[in-house]
């Protein structure tokens, strides 16, 4: 298994793979309130977020992977289900009202709909770790939202410690 995918696997597991419906996001916005994806061992260091949306038991999240080994950031974003025909993409609305996205847009059809995009190279890596971890950030697929709500202290070291590992190698 590529190592992108194992970052998938990782984020699409603590998000359970459950679906999502339209009715959901009329909810509420789930908000994280802590770091719930953090794994710190010799292999890697993931951290990430994986929420569930208020009033059912799906999930939604990101995660940033440092593969110690080598210095290199993966990130993985997890949505859930969307409906056929509707169009979605990965963005994150920054707490300054920039927003970023990420990959293609996907359009739903009758055997699809799970939005699992992964955000490959340094560069776009960074981008979604600078954008998605910061308190206030707005990290959605235009269908399903989660917000972080952690403390930009929590934020900053998160950043901090993946930066640290992704330049050990270089």
């Amino acid at each position: 298994m590529g190592k992108g995918l194992v970052l998938g696997a990782h984020l699409a597991l603590a998000v359970l793979m459950l679906p999502f419906d339209s009715e959901a996001g009329r909810q509420g916005t789930p908000e994280a309130r802590s770091f719930d994806l953090w794994v710190d061992d010799a292999e890697h260091l993931i951290i990430g977020i994986v929420e569930t949306v208020p009033g059912t038991d799906e999930g939604v999240g990101f995660a940033i992977r440092c593969v110690r080994a080598t210095g290199a950031l993966e990130g993985s974003m997890a949505f859930g289900f969307f409906p056929p025909g509707k169009r979605v993409q990965a963005a994150v609305r920054a707490p300054s009202g920039r927003v970023e996205r990420f990959g293609p847009v996907a359009v739903g059809g009758r055997a699809s709909g799970f939005h699992v995009p992964e955000v490959t190279g340094r560069s776009e890596v960074v981008r979604l770790m600078n954008a998605a971890m910061a308190d206030g950030a707005l990290i959605s697929n235009g269908h399903n939202s989660v917000r972080n709500r952690i403390s930009n202290a929590e934020n900053a070291r998160a950043r901090r410690l993946l930066t640290i590992c992704s330049n050990r190698n270089r």
